[in-house]
């Protein structure tokens, strides 16, 4: 995760640090636009899509740790997966699509054309919708989970407060959708398009700083004393708790079993072994070896 951002970083610089770029549309001129300068800034969009899966991703798995043995959360989570897979991977084969050399032109010749701009605008938006609506599901998703926990009420609040920095993620995600809608109204795209990628990178490492919210946790359970035991400690307890409650639950579900001979349910009973014993008289009885009662 940390290499695709740092990646994407990269790239996008290198994308952005062209004569045009940073600039008001009306103060460049021609040779301010290149084919490199564009195919930079081309991956620096079609990667954009999987490293911000990758950020959501290990959010997705801390949630499987912690709280994977609740059933319905487990699907939560894999539905989220895979919906954020199949639609960040797809901007990988849109951008390329729209953007693709065809005969005869270059590729700044086809940035030019309205399909190529357009047409990532408009991914762009798509793009910018799905990272708020995902922030926010990561961010209730976890929250029944918590809530249903055997905690008192000040440490379950304590836990969703720890998970609540994800609203932060929320916020620049936000922000970023905003500044994607202004973008795709503008004309002076090439001064708008300096701030909307700062953002992007802002809120690729906002979502790292929340993802990596355990990991300071066990820092400070190592050296931050008495924060760091209420960490070590709270997060012991919650994979207790989660623990407990799921075995309790195919515990019980074990305990019946259907009966179409009644057309319902009935119990069934541990099977045990039982003595026979015979008596010859008062006081007196010999035991047989164990066999089932039939």
């Amino acid at each position: 995760m940390q290499a695709g951002i740092i990646t994407y970083i990269g790239v996008t610089i290198a994308g952005e640090s062209q004569p045009g770029a940073g600039k008001h549309l009306w103060d460049t001129v021609i040779g301010d636009y290149t084919n490199q300068g564009f195919l930079e800034s081309l991956v620096s969009i079609a990667i954009y899509g999987p490293v911000i899966f990758l950020v959501k991703l290990a959010l997705f798995l801390l949630f499987l740790h912690l709280f994977g043995r609740l059933r319905w959360l487990k699907w939560l989570v894999w539905f989220g997966i895979g919906f954020t897979f199949l639609f960040y991977f797809s901007g990988v084969i849109v951008a390329f699509t729209l953007c693709a050399p065809t005969k005869g032109r270059d590729w700044l010749d086809m940035s030019m054309t309205p399909k190529c701009r357009y047409g990532n605008q408009d991914y762009g938006i798509a793009q910018g919708t799905i990272n708020v609506f995902s922030d926010f599901y990561l961010l209730v998703i976890p929250i029944p989970a918590v809530l249903s926990l055997q905690l008192p009420m000040s440490k379950k609040l304590g836990v969703i407060a720890i998970f609540m920095t994800g609203f932060l993620a929320c916020i620049v995600s936000t922000v970023a959708l905003g500044l994607r809608i202004i973008y795709n109204k503008t004309i002076d795209i090439t001064w708008n398009v300096v701030t909307l990628y700062i953002m992007t990178i802002v809120e690729m490492n906002v979502g790292l700083m929340v993802a990596c919210m355990p990991s300071v946790a066990t820092v400070f359970k190592h050296h931050g004393g008495p924060v760091g035991s209420f960490f070590g400690s709270l997060s012991a307890k919650i994979r207790s708790l989660t623990s407990r409650r799921a075995l309790s639950e195919k515990s019980r579900s074990n305990q019946y079993s259907p009966d179409s001979s009644l057309g319902g349910e009935r119990r069934i009973q541990p099977k045990r072994e039982s003595y026979i014993e015979l008596k010859h008289g008062p006081g007196a009885h010999d035991i047989v070896a164990p066999g089932p009662v039939v």
